[in-house]
């Protein structure tokens, strides 16, 4: 059984046909999924996104936080807004926080304040964070270094949809961290993808589709879907010349230790 580590399921594209989106990854053998809410993407994500895993408790779990994005609407009360659901018993993770320097939707200097702020909250609580990072990975790597280097304790987290080069995986893996990939690896021009997910170690590699974002080959330009992260995964095998069932079984695994569930 696969599971999707990261999707949108209340982003409208998913939400609005819920129950069919659900059924194609029953019979894609995807038995869990994580879904991430955007705070300040919208009003109420962050009730929107429990009330998801509340009512698949047997499926869904979720995670909250400011993606980068929406740097320049986070301030403390917006930490204080989240804070509460992180006891919320469906609520694996924070996230997805981090630096996106591809869109600068964002001052940097704001995206960074942004990021060390949810790190810190998230170690608070003792949860895992969920990181978005594009084109900005020397920032990525310095801020991860100086806030977990040197400290064996507490969770981790996940580099989401990577799509960097070795160095980043290099530096997150040095600290703890898991290596999220998705429908990219099956894209023809991320052979720099596919390297790092044949170097990295099976027990911190996660799948995943950022669903309804990047649909794999050969659903690309489409709709992207839980039911997907089977594609990934079946690619993820290939790369590493094993059976789709040992990449499930192990990315399964990885998640449950990872998350705790």
């Amino acid at each position: 059984m696969w599971i999707d580590s990261h999707c949108h399921l209340d982003f409208p594209d998913l939400k609005d046909h819920l129950p069919e989106v659900l059924d194609n990854a029953r019979r894609a053998q995807v038995d869990r999924i994580l879904t991430v809410g955007c705070v300040a993407h919208s009003p109420g994500v962050c009730e929107s996104v429990t009330g998801l895993a509340e009512s698949y408790p047997e499926m869904v779990v979720a995670s909250l936080g400011v993606h980068p994005h929406d740097a320049s609407k986070w301030d403390p009360s917006v930490g204080q807004q989240i804070l509460p659901f992180m006891d919320h018993p469906r609520v694996v993770a924070w996230g997805e926080i981090g630096l996106d320097y591809y869109y600068d939707n964002a001052p940097r200097q704001v995206q960074q304040e942004a990021f060390r702020a949810q790190i810190r909250l998230a170690r608070s609580v003792s949860k895992p964070i969920i990181i978005h990072s594009r084109d900005a990975e020397e920032d990525t790597c310095r801020i991860l270094r100086e806030e977990y280097g040197g400290d064996d304790q507490g969770p981790r987290g996940v580099l989401h949809c990577f799509s960097s080069r070795w160095e980043l995986a290099e530096c997150g893996l040095e600290l703890g961290f898991y290596l999220g990939f998705g429908g990219m690896l099956t894209f023809n021009k991320a052979a720099n993808v596919r390297d790092v997910a044949r170097r990295a170690p099976l027990d911190r590699l996660l799948v995943e589709t950022d669903a309804p974002y990047l649909a794999p080959v050969p659903h690309r330009g489409k709709t992207n879907q839980p039911a997907y992260v089977a594609l990934a995964g079946e690619k993820l095998a290939e790369v590493r010349g094993l059976s789709s069932g040992q990449t499930a079984s192990a990315t399964s695994g990885n998640f449950r230790t990872l998350f705790q569930v």
